[in-house]
C-alpha cells in the first residue's frame, strides 16, 4: 500500500477546504474593500466597553481551546484500543475509543468541563 493510496482522500479534502477558505477570504476582502478592513482594525483597537469585553472573551475562548486540545487528543490516543491495526490518524479520534473506561470517563468529564468553560466564557 503506497502513501498516496492511504492518504489521498485526506490530502484532497484538505486541499479543497484550503481553496474554499481562500475563496471565502478573497470574496470577503472584495466586499469589504479597504475601508471595511480599516473598520475591522479600528474595531480591534476600540475602547468601547462592550467591544472590549467581547474581544477579551473571544481571546479567552481561543486560549482555552488551544490549551484543551492536546490533553483531549492524548486521552483519545491512549484509549484507542478497538483495533490492533488501522489508520494511525484515527487513533486521535473517537473512532477507536473502546475498552478503556478510565479514558472514556476522563474524556466525558473533560468535554463537560470544556463546554462549561466555553459557555461561561
Amino acid at each position: 500500500v503506497s502513501w498516496w493510496n492511504t492518504w489521498s482522500l485526506a490530502v484532497v479534502t484538505a486541499a479543497v477546504l484550503l481553496c474554499c477558505s481562500a475563496v471565502a477570504l478573497l470574496v470577503t476582502w472584495r466586499q469589504l474593500g479597504r475601508d471595511g478592513l480599516l473598520h475591522l482594525l479600528h474595531l480591534l483597537r476600540s475602547t468601547h466597553h462592550t467591544v472590549w469585553v467581547r474581544l477579551r472573551l473571544s481571546r479567552g475562548l481561543c486560549v482555552w481551546s488551544a490549551a484543551w486540545v492536546p490533553p483531549m487528543v492524548g486521552l483519545y490516543y491512549s484509549g484507542a484500543n478497538m483495533y490492533e491495526c488501522g489508520k494511525p490518524w484515527l487513533y486521535s479520534t473517537a473512532a477507536y475509543l473502546h475498552a478503556d473506561s478510565t479514558a472514556e470517563w476522563l474524556l466525558a468529564a473533560a468535554a463537560c468541563v470544556g463546554c462549561g468553560l466555553a459557555a461561561y466564557n
